[in-house]
């Protein structure tokens, strides 16, 4: 998908930041002008240019990517644990969720940035600081039991990822906030996918569990 950017956008970009305070009241995406791609780095600018960072809406919007970047790298965190697991099924979801958080957080990383929506404050310290203790257990687990718990966690950060981002998508729409939409339709199908794939795998570990159990 591409958009139309006039000359006069691109000139706008570079100006001040005393400038942002204003509008733009011509050109942009569908002016006449240069074709860029949409997911361009002048596009990106182009949208995010002119976006508040102060206005209650923003903040709240920021404490919620700020929380969603934490649950990423909880569950890369997750992700590195259970590459040790003996059971080849855990293994290959644990490298699934590794690759798959890696690239839609470094997404996520890249917009907020354009956006300008600082990443690192309260929220984000809230958020890893809650993650911890689950992080520590999954590290500290082993022998047979291990895949559950591994599991159970897994599942525990992706349903709250998911959550997070069910709930800045409705904002960043009303905000306007196209590149970040992009971002969190992405993200929502990725966390649908291996929640749905952490759950399965872990009702079939703990019924194999219970059959050990019994035939013991």
């Amino acid at each position: 998908m591409r958009w139309c950017l006039a000359a006069g956008a691109a000139a706008t970009l570079g100006l001040s930041s005393s400038a942002a305070a204003g509008f733009p009241t011509s050109s942009g995406p569908g002016g006449l002008g240069t074709e860029v791609p949409f997911d361009s780095r002048l596009a990106r600018e182009y949208f995010s240019y002119y976006l508040p960072t102060d206005t209650p809406e923003a903040l709240r919007i920021r404490d919620e990517v700020q929380k969603l970047h934490a649950d990423h790298q909880a569950a890369m965190e997750l992700a590195k644990a259970g590459a040790v697991s003996q059971n080849a099924e855990v293994r290959d979801l644990a490298h699934r969720i590794a690759t798959e958080m890696d690239r839609i957080d470094w997404t996520l990383v890249r917009v907020a940035k354009d956006s300008l929506l600082d990443l690192d404050g309260t929220a984000y310290d809230a958020a890893v600081q809650s993650w911890t203790p689950t992080l520590q257990e999954v590290q500290g687990a082993s022998g047979p039991d291990f895949d559950q718990r591994y599991l159970q966690s897994v599942v525990k950060v992706l349903e709250s990822a998911l959550q997070t981002v069910d709930q800045l998508r409705p904002q960043a729409k009303k905000a306007l906030r196209q590149q970040l939409g992009s971002v969190l339709e992405r993200d929502h199908k990725v966390l649908q996918g291996e929640l749905s794939r952490a759950r399965s795998l872990s009702s079939a570990v703990a019924g194999r569990a219970v059959r050990d159990g019994q035939q013991g």
